[in-house]
């Protein structure tokens, strides 16, 4: 899949609008990351943002990683040069190790990414995407995951690339527990 799509940023102009306010207030503070909870309904196996029929299964199509990534690098790009809104990281994903995402669930949007191959796929085209719009300033974030433990689990199934391309580890910290390295 390609990725070319039409973009009606229109369709989203109440929270461009809170974004656009929350940076003029930030002033020169302002930290503002681009972050996906799940792709597109029509980018999920499932036709579901909410998660997959399998919440502990992925749910980004498989011809559908690349095109993921050049959406995300193209509003990161709207957002950053028409908006005028310096973006300062992106993060393809949201707590995308766990079971939480599943269909139609009455949860926030999310999208399940094994640890391993698929998150660095995922990581590895949103490095291209956001690289050949040449927003080099902007940091590439692993995976956030739900706690400490599954994030030093995510992060040690990166391959050397996606290691080395990464510029920071974010988690959540629902909860931890102490894990043997």
């Amino acid at each position: 899949d390609s990725g070319e799509y039409s973009y009606n940023y229109d369709a989203d102009s109440n929270q461009l609008n809170v974004l656009k306010s929350s940076y003029e207030a930030s002033g020169e503070d302002a930290y503002v990351e681009v972050f996906s909870n799940s792709p597109p309904y029509f980018m999920t196996k499932s036709g579901c943002a909410s998660g997959g029929k399998n919440p502990k299964k992925d749910n980004l199509r498989e011809d559908c990683y690349k095109a993921f990534a050049e959406y995300l690098a193209t509003v990161t790009e709207y957002i950053n040069n028409k908006l005028n809104i310096k973006v300062s990281s992106i993060s393809p994903m949201n707590e995308p190790n766990t079971k939480y995402w599943s269909y139609f669930s009455e949860k926030q949007e999310g999208c399940h990414f094994d640890a391993g191959e698929s998150q660095n796929k995922i990581l590895l085209e949103t490095y291209k995407a956001i690289k050949k719009r040449g927003l080099d300033h902007i940091e590439l974030i692993g995976s956030d995951e739900t706690s400490t433990d599954k994030q030093i689990t995510a992060y040690n199934k990166y391959s050397d690339e996606v290691k080395s391309l990464i510029d920071r580890i974010s988690t959540h910290t629902y909860g931890t527990r102490k894990i043997k390295q």
